[in-house]
């Protein structure tokens, strides 16, 4: 279990300042995360399987104007209560933070899985939400998800540090994936994905450097 828990903290520390004060605890483990970066992730997460369950890893176009707006809307909370924290307005919680990441976090997906399929001559016809209706659904699961996690606690350790490492290395990939098409350094294909995935390991090493020889030893600081 160590050894596991150390695996999941250093992809955590890529990307997270994990202080214990703004961590959520669960059978008494320390999250990989943050409270606010476990709930970006968890609704990364939450779209992603939402997307593979109903074909939507090829869709070639954002959703309709008024859905991403919505889509926009819903990720404002999240910046309202870090802005008004950090400025001394207010107080917040974990739980804030959770579930103001989560609905921060699911729309991501719907907005990046598009960008690499997208076709500039041509038409694109499939959007990666074709109404709000489909939007109801990843919303609920990402309610559900905060209220398991930071009401109830029954959630395994393991599943929300999986869940959330898987969300973040895909994220990464997504985006070295967008690029490399949109910028015609690959095409697709399986040689574009294993090109796609090399880079991506390039990226998180000098993630893992950064967090090791920067990150790590400031935060040591900050606290002490």
């Amino acid at each position: 279990m160590d050894i596991i828990e150390g695996f999941f903290r250093i992809i955590g520390s890529l990307i997270c300042h994990q202080l214990p004060s703004r961590t959520i605890y669960l059978q008494g483990c320390q999250l990989p995360m943050c409270a606010r970066d476990t709930g970006i992730y968890i609704g990364i997460f939450i779209s992603l399987a939402y997307s593979f369950c109903t074909g939507k890893f090829k869709s070639d176009r954002p959703p309709h104007v008024f859905t991403s707006v919505i889509l926009c809307l819903i990720m404002l909370p999240m910046m309202a209560d870090g802005v008004t924290s950090y400025m001394g307005i207010r107080s917040t919680t974990n739980e804030i933070r959770l579930f103001t990441g989560i609905f921060f976090g699911i729309p991501i997906p719907f907005l990046l899985i598009p960008a690499a399929n997208f076709r500039v001559e041509g038409s694109n016809k499939s959007p990666s939400l074709r109404n709000n209706r489909e939007l109801l659904l990843p919303l609920l699961m990402g309610l559900l998800c905060g209220v398991l996690i930071a009401k109830t606690g029954l959630v395994p350790w393991i599943v929300v540090s999986s869940a959330t490492s898987i969300a973040f290395v895909f994220l990464i990939w997504r985006i070295v994936f967008t690029i490399a098409v949109r910028a015609k350094v690959v095409s697709k294909g399986a040689g574009a994905l294993v090109a796609v995935s090399g880079i991506t390991l390039g990226v998180l090493g000098i993630l893992f450097l950064i967090s090791h020889f920067v990150l790590q030893p400031l935060k040591h600081l900050l606290i002490k």
